[in-house]
C-alpha cells in the first residue's frame, strides 16, 4: 500500500465485488493471451491459413500440415519449456511495460519489483498450466 500511495481509507472505498469481476474475466483475456505466445505450434497454422487447400482434409496442403504435425508437433510441448516462455515473456512484456508507466507515474522503484514480479509470476504459472 505504502508503494502504491493506497490509503486505508481509499481502500475501503472501493467496489470489491466490481473489482473482482473484472479482475476474473481479464484473467481469462490474459490466458488466452498467454496461450498464444508459449504454444509454438499456432505460430506454424497462421503461417498458412490463407493458402489454398488449409482445412480441407486431402487436400496437398492439409496432407503437408499433418505430416509436418505428426512429426514435429509435439516438440517444446514440456512443462519446463513453458515455464521458460512465461519468464521469458514475463521479463520481456510485462516488466518494460511496468516500468515505463511507473517511471511516468514518478512511484518508486519498490512499486516496479512488486508489479513486474507479480506479472512475471503469472505468466510463468499460466504458461506451466497450458503445456499440453
Amino acid at each position: 500500500m505504502e508503494a502504491s500511495g493506497i490509503t486505508e481509507e481509499k481502500a475501503k472505498g472501493a467496489n470489491l465485488p466490481l473489482i473482482i469481476g473484472f479482475t476474473f474475466v481479464l484473467s481469462f483475456l490474459f490466458a488466452f493471451g498467454t496461450s498464444q505466445l508459449v504454444i509454438h505450434q499456432n505460430h506454424f497454422y497462421s503461417m498458412l491459413i490463407n493458402e489454398r487447400g488449409f482445412g480441407v482434409e486431402g487436400s496437398e496442403l492439409q496432407n503437408l500440415i499433418n505430416g509436418f504435425m505428426a512429426q514435429y508437433g509435439n516438440n517444446f510441448r514440456t512443462y519446463k519449456h513453458r515455464l521458460l516462455d512465461g519468464l521469458l515473456s514475463g521479463m520481456m512484456l510485462f516488466l518494460p511495460m511496468v516500468a515505463v508507466n511507473t517511471l511516468f507515474e514518478r512511484k518508486s522503484w519498490n512499486y516496479i519489483l512488486i508489479n513486474s514480479e507479480y506479472w512475471i509470476l503469472s505468466m510463468i504459472m499460466i504458461g506451466g498450466l497450458i503445456c499440453r
